[in-house]
């Protein structure tokens, strides 16, 4: 497949090789795409990606029309600040369950935040079982939920446990 490449950055290097992130438009398509791209020793290397790529619209539309009211919601970008509280987000699911058998895991964002935010699906209850079901892309409110810093991972916990509801708000 042919492509023009609209933006490239390196996201990722180790000591022989690195990763870049791209922005790009297919030929025969009439949509942008976001690839991950890996290379070692300059030759491209076909790698297992832990998240889905996303693709940006050209028309200026988007896919959910969704603003969260600021008195009720906290922003993902000011964790630093609510760290070990409980409070109310509203955020897209970004993974699969990326856990090793252990709680799901899932990485979570609404687009302020510059650290990773991972929702930690401690104890699921009919009150938040949206978080496991919910698909790629999906809108998500979380209530009372426990913010907690991960120290090993360099990121946030989003603690989803039987005080949290989490609610699917669009697909």
């Amino acid at each position: 497949m042919r492509y023009t490449t609209l933006l490239e950055r390196t996201v990722d290097e180790w000591e022989d090789g690195y990763g870049v992130v791209q922005i790009v438009t297919p030929d025969s398509a009439d949509r942008n795409e976001l690839r991950f791209c890996y290379y070692t020793d300059g030759e491209f290397v076909n790698r297992d990606v832990q998240y889905a790529v996303g693709v940006w619209r050209r028309d200026g539309r988007r896919r959910v029309e969704y603003t969260p009211d600021p008195t009720r919601t906290a922003k993902m970008a000011d964790a630093e600040t609510f760290v070990t509280e409980r409070v109310d987000l509203v955020g897209v699911k970004l993974s699969h369950d990326l856990s090793e058998g252990d709680n799901p895991l899932y990485l979570v964002g609404d687009g302020s935040e510059r650290v990773d935010h991972f929702a930690v699906h401690t104890r699921e209850s009919a009150l938040n079982r949206d978080l496991a079901v919910a698909e790629y892309g999906d809108l998500l409110g979380f209530e009372n939920a426990l913010v907690l810093w991960n120290d090993d991972e360099g990121a946030y916990n989003v603690v989803v446990d039987g005080e949290t509801v989490v609610d699917r708000l669009a697909r």
